[in-house]
């Protein structure tokens, strides 16, 4: 939900809250509503709405829960945004997205600056960030996001992936095939297909024939083995593979093809712009607020030149990487264009001082990335609110605001791959100032998710934000509050900075 510090005019006062810290049992979706299924669409996906009466889940106003539910395998998600620093209707992010079959609002946002909490993937490329601490992000620059996750298992070019090197009672962790680095702590399967002839050396290894053990490494090898597996271990690893002793039969099964899943994730920039022995690191990206350490990087996403933060520096860069302006003492706005300030860069705090070293017509090389904290193949990822359901255990908050009859966005999945895409409403148009009364608790969307087949649910932006737009016959059309048939017309949606839609398609 936004705050706002404008006074809403709310008509009413609800009176459908459950006790602070209660965590009661939420009725059965199919004792207490009428299911209506809209439409079936061409990749699988369903669309319809549970109608319960008033107080039948607990709330004084009738209850309308839409719920769009299909196979991750056929869809892909999609993360549409306004330009940085502004808003769009909602209807205009649904549209935006080609053959976009549901959509929902997303990310939590502040309402003076318009900026979301948290950082914006898409396309496979970061396009937003926050800074280190702020909203919901950490000192370091993490953001909790909800992670679409395309990932192809190549032993050519190597893959992450949690699997499990099993001898008799003998079990450890490979977190991958064929990685670029062994990371701390854990074990990397190396094989004949690797595209390199070195390979990263491990501190301990043993190579694997047949499923037998063949051969230990007791230093680990930097060459790629000409037939078999060669697991390699680091730190706290190396235990566990030296259990598997030569002559022990051991299995271990390698991925292929394509898999789709979604995920809760922390994403974190790591971009830079290199030059000489210098990096200045970007740490935020077309954030309109100043912070106190490395640059904010502003390209063609970005709103107004007005709308940007000053640095103690600033520069702006060709796309070839050319400097195309520079500021060394202060920092200014610089407008970008289509040709020669296609970036720009407002950079802060000690590191402002190393644009000193930059002169127009110097060639820089720049690098945007991001990590996963889950090592991810993030394809898009948007911010989201807290964890609902883990593992089927519904984990969602008894206590605060979380136990409010509040309007509801949540999106839920299990390991099969099936999904699910939710918003709980008050169900009926009504003109309540904006304020959005009547819908669920936190914890009936939850359960509710998880009776309909969801293990694992994440919640989003609620209140005056949720809504719910389906395609009906190539028209967007708001399915989480119906509209008054006597004139047409659409409830009351507010403008946001960014939403999810799902469409057929990778």
């Amino acid at each position: 939900m936004v705050v706002s510090s404008l006074a809403l005019a709310i008509p009413f006062i609800p009176s459908g809250a459950q006790a602070a810290g209660t965590c009661p049992t939420s009725p059965r979706l199919s004792t207490i509503s009428a299911y209506t299924r809209v439409t079936t669409f061409a990749a699988g996906g369903r669309m319809g709405y549970y109608s319960m009466a008033a107080r039948a889940a607990g709330s004084d106003f009738p209850t309308r829960l839409a719920v769009f539910d299909g196979e991750i395998s056929n869809y892909a998600m999609q993360t549409p945004t306004a330009k940085f620093g502004a808003l769009a209707s909602q209807k205009s992010l649904a549209t935006s997205v080609a053959n976009f079959e549901t959509y929902i609002n997303s990310d939590y946002f502040d309402f003076g600056s318009y900026m979301p909490y948290s950082a914006i993937v898409s396309k496979g490329v970061l396009v937003y960030s926050p800074p280190p601490g702020q909203a919901r992000v950490s000192a370091t620059g993490g953001s909790q996001v909800l992670s679409y996750v395309v990932q192809t298992y190549s032993e050519v070019t190597g893959y992450t992936y949690s699997s499990s090197l099993i001898s008799g009672a003998n079990k450890a962790t490979v977190v991958g095939v064929n990685l670029k680095s062994i990371p701390a702590n854990s074990i990397v399967a190396f094989t004949a297909k690797n595209s390199s002839s070195t390979i990263p050396k491990g501190s301990y290894g043993i190579l694997i024939r047949d499923n037998v053990v063949t051969r230990p490494y007791l230093k680990g090898s930097t060459f790629r083995p000409t037939s078999g597996i060669l697991f390699q271990a680091t730190g706290s690893a190396i235990p566990y593979l030296k259990k598997f002793f030569v002559g022990n039969h051991a299995t271990f099964t390698l991925k292929s093809g394509t898999t789709k899943k979604l995920a809760p994730d922390t994403i974190t920039p790591t971009g830079f712009v290199e030059f000489g022995t210098s990096k200045i690191y970007v740490t935020a990206m077309n954030y309109s607020g100043s912070h106190s350490s490395g640059a904010t990087l502003f390209d063609r996403n970005f709103g107004p030149v007005s709308s940007q933060a000053v640095g103690n520096a600033t520069f702006a860069l060709d796309n070839s990487g050319v400097v195309t302006e520079v500021s060394k003492n202060n920092g200014v706005q610089i407008t970008l264009n289509s040709s020669t300030k296609t970036r720009v860069f407002q950079v802060f705090g000690a590191q402002a001082s190393m644009v000193s070293q930059l002169s127009v017509g110097q060639k820089v090389r720049y690098v945007n990335t991001f990590s996963s904290a889950n090592r991810n193949t993030v394809s898009s990822a948007s911010g989201r609110g807290s964890l609902l359901l883990s593992k089927g255990k519904n984990i969602a908050s008894c206590s605060g605001s979380a136990t409010s009859f509040r309007p509801r966005t949540a999106i839920g999945w299990n390991a099969s791959g099936h999904f699910w895409v939710a918003t709980a409403t008050m169900g009926m148009d009504h003109n309540d100032g904006g304020y959005r009364v009547g819908g669920s608790t936190l914890r009936q969307m939850s359960d509710w998710l998880n009776q309909l087949g969801a293990t694992e649910a994440v919640g989003f932006d609620g209140g005056g934000s949720v809504t719910q737009f389906m395609s009906l016959s190539g028209v967007a059309k708001r399915i989480d509050i119906p509209t008054d048939p006597s004139d047409g017309h659409e409830a009351w949606i507010r403008d946001v900075p960014i939403g999810l839609a799902f469409a057929p398609g990778s």
